[in-house]
């Protein structure tokens, strides 16, 4: 991928404006498709992240996009976001992103870094989840259970619906569907 973007960027330099009309060229073609995949994961990403509720105050997230997409995607959870103190987590690129309203940055209030394996497994594992979040993710959990139909698995109707609008790998991140739901309505 990294040699196919170094190619391009030098075919750009020579070809100048002419590049755009070489749309049948094997490297804009491959260079095209990069863009659009990596496009697509930072939609997912943006969909697909949910946070959850620390005892700190501060939000978490933890999501596992096919590209590195929290680079591209952090000024986006920053403008969203507000006032609010974040942390998002791509443990598979071992990079985040911090966001504290305007006191990490100049301009822009959030950091993204690189993470050795050690820090990404400590920011993964290492988190409190308030009382209030615990509640939430309970109620969710008994919306989805009151409104899913029982059997729906892969071969029944419905189920390629399900995958069609969030993709089966993103199924794992669902913080409300987690372990810890369970144990909140059981105690509840």
């Amino acid at each position: 991928m990294a040699e196919a973007v170094h190619l391009y960027v030098r075919k750009a330099f020579s070809e100048g404006s002419r590049l755009r009309s070489l749309i049948n060229d094997e490297l804009v073609v491959e260079v095209d498709q990069l863009a659009r995949s990596v496009l697509s994961e930072c939609e997912h990403t943006k969909q697909f992240a949910r946070f959850s509720l620390l005892s700190d105050g501060s939000l978490f997230s933890s999501i596992r996009p096919k590209a590195d997409t929290i680079p591209l995607t952090a000024s986006y959870f920053a403008t969203r976001m507000g006032e609010e103190r974040f942390c998002i987590v791509d443990p598979t690129h071992r990079s985040a992103a911090f966001h504290d309203s305007g006191k990490l940055g100049r301009q822009k209030g959030y950091a993204v870094v690189r993470l050795d394996q050690a820090s990404t497994d400590a920011l993964v594992s290492g988190k409190e989840l308030s009382a209030d979040e615990l509640a939430v993710r309970a109620l969710w959990r008994r919306f989805y259970e009151s409104v899913s139909l029982s059997g729906r698995d892969v071969s029944e109707r419905g189920y390629d619906l399900r995958t069609q609008l969030m993709p089966r790998r993103f199924w794992g991140g669902l913080s409300e569907l987690g372990p810890q739901a369970d144990e909140f309505a059981r105690k509840a």
